[in-house]
């Protein structure tokens, strides 16, 4: 699977970030699943998906979203939903969105599940 294909960044803005998932062109029936696994994730305040453009938009607490808890989520919420995932197209593209993510932290959450 080519995950740079798959996600793609709208916009980031501190606390808030659109982006587009092909996931949701290919099947548009996940997306109550994938917004109430998110809705799980520490630090998220709110999920709002949009089937329909393929987006989602999630605003957060910058300080909360980056803690352990959060990052533990998160990586079983992208596992969940893109199993096939290879940890070194996770890394760049999280080195895309993310420029101080290191692939050690990339390889704790997808490894360590």
């Amino acid at each position: 699977m080519d995950l740079e294909k798959q996600v793609k960044l709208v916009y980031w803005l501190p606390g808030r970030v659109c982006l587009r998932l092909g996931l949701l062109d290919d099947e548009p029936q996940v997306a109550d699943e994938l917004r109430e696994a998110l809705e799980e994730v520490p630090g998220i305040n709110s999920v709002k998906v949009v089937p329909e453009k393929a987006r989602v938009v999630v605003r957060f607490d910058r300080k909360q979203a980056t803690g352990p808890e959060a990052s533990a989520a998160m990586r079983d919420v992208l596992l969940r939903f893109y199993p096939d995932i290879d940890a070194a197209q996770a890394h760049k593209l999280a080195k895309r969105y993310f420029p101080k993510l290191d692939r050690a932290k990339v390889d704790e959450w997808l490894h360590k599940a």
